[in-house]
This record gives C-alpha cells, structure tokens and sequence, in this order.
C-alpha cells in the first residue's frame, strides 16, 4: 500500500478543516436563528406584560373592585385585593419573558463557545503541521 505524500496529507487536512469551518458556521447559524426567536419570544411576551398593565388591567382591577363591593366586601379590602391580582398577572408574564430571555442568551453562550473551541483547534492545527520542505533546499536559511 502506497503512503500519501505529504503534499497529499496537506491537502486532505486543509480539505477537512475547512469542512469543519463550514459545519461549524452552519451550526452557529442555526443555533443563532433560533436563540434569536426566542429572544424575539421574550421581548414580546414583556410587551404583551407591558400592554396589559397599561391597557387592559386598570379595566379589570376596576370591575373586580366593584364586583366585590357588590358581594359586600369593603370599598379599601376590595381595591387591595384586585390590585393583588392585577400584580399576579404581570409578575406571571414577567417570569414567562425572562424564561424565554435566559434561553435564548444561553443558546447564544453555547454559540460563541463553539466558534471559539473551532478556532482554538483551528489554530492548534496549523501550529502542529509540519513545514513544508522548500523546493531550494541550497537556499533554505534554515
């Protein structure tokens, strides 16, 4: 069996690592669209939070308050008690958002580090390859 010449390993290496860069890009790429979903997720989710508050909770908060007065609660115990409601909600949406927010920052962690450990082996590879032989050996300083 015939050894490949060294201008053939060369090759054959070049070839793989940059099949690895490839990979590895669409890898980072399919994690980022991904990560970038979620945190596309997560800011709409405090939006949404942000909105109810503002809008939609006042409305609220007011029709339990009078419901309960109707069912003979105090006026002051029935304020506190919608507005204790009111602030379950948000925090509930709140919580949701930053869920979806760690997500998606860890996935971008989880991509960087990939890129990183890529290039730290990239560049152990082309630290590790042997010299190439210079075709004038006579004029070689080495």
């Amino acid at each position: 069996m015939v050894e490949p010449s060294l201008g053939q390993t060369l090759a054959f290496t070049a070839e793989q690592v940059s099949a690895l860069g490839r990979t590895t890009a669409e890898l980072v790429k399919a994690r980022s669209k991904r990560a970038g979903g979620n945190l596309g997720a997560g800011i709409a989710a405090f939006a949404v939070a942000l909105t109810l508050l503002l809008g939609l909770i006042p409305l609220l908060v007011l029709a339990l308050v009078a419901w309960l007065v109707a069912m003979g609660i105090a006026p002051a115990v029935a304020y506190l008690m919608a507005a204790g409601a009111a602030l379950l909600v948000a925090a509930a949406l709140a919580l949701i958002g930053r869920a979806l927010l760690r997500h998606a920052t860890r996935s971008l962690k989880d991509a960087a580090t990939i890129i990183k450990d890529s290039l730290r082996a990239l560049r152990g590879a082309s630290a590790e390859a042997p010299p190439e032989a210079s075709p004038h050996p006579e004029t070689d300083p080495r």
